[in-house]
């Protein structure tokens, strides 16, 4: 089922990329294109069997891949993005967001985001929290149009190069933020 005709939450409305890409729950016939994205987009890949093991947990995971799609949003195979989340119990966690150098600044990474909002909204939880490099202005823009604000820093938290995390936290529903600000 392709999931790229669903409209997001009202900060990222207009996020679903005008390119041909469809959205998908990942599943196990997607981790040789997952793993060729991770290896194009981080200097420390997940191996596939670590995202194996994610899709394992359902209960508490969520995933979905952007596929090329022919215009009518018929997915065609090719990944170009993925994205994940964890359910904790005082937030979702976003555990990645990568887009094919390809394929970036597309609306891809916007369509993910989008889609990990909703989901995270239709699983009734609050807020969403998240970790990036301190030094790619791209997503902290992305993260910033969709309401995330930065309320912290995790002091060389990413290795290969060594790099501070910021730390972004979305009230989602009205939901206060650490520190209690709204």
């Amino acid at each position: 089922m392709t999931l790229g005709h669903r409209r997001g939450p009202a900060t990222m409305a207009g996020a679903w990329p005008p390119c041909d890409v469809g959205l998908q729950p990942m599943g196990a016939r997607h981790l040789r294109g997952v793993a060729a994205v991770e290896r194009a987009t981080s200097p420390r890949p997940w191996p596939p069997a670590t995202f194996r093991r994610e899709l394992e947990d359902p209960a508490t995971r969520r995933y979905v891949v952007a596929c090329l799609a022919w215009p009518r949003r018929r997915p065609i195979g090719k990944v170009v993005g993925f994205a994940g989340m964890q359910a904790r119990p005082e937030a979702t966690h976003v555990t990645n967001i990568a887009v094919a150098p390809a394929q970036q600044r597309r609306g891809v990474g916007a369509a993910l985001l989008a889609w990990l909002l909703a989901t995270a909204a239709e699983l009734g939880h609050e807020a969403v929290t998240l970790e990036v490099r301190a030094g790619n202005a791209a997503a902290r823009r992305l993260y910033a149009r969709a309401g995330f604000q930065e309320v912290g820093m995790r002091p060389g938290y990413y290795r290969q190069p060594e790099e501070d995390a910021v730390i972004m936290w979305l009230a989602l529903a009205g939901a206060a933020r650490p520190g209690g600000a709204r």
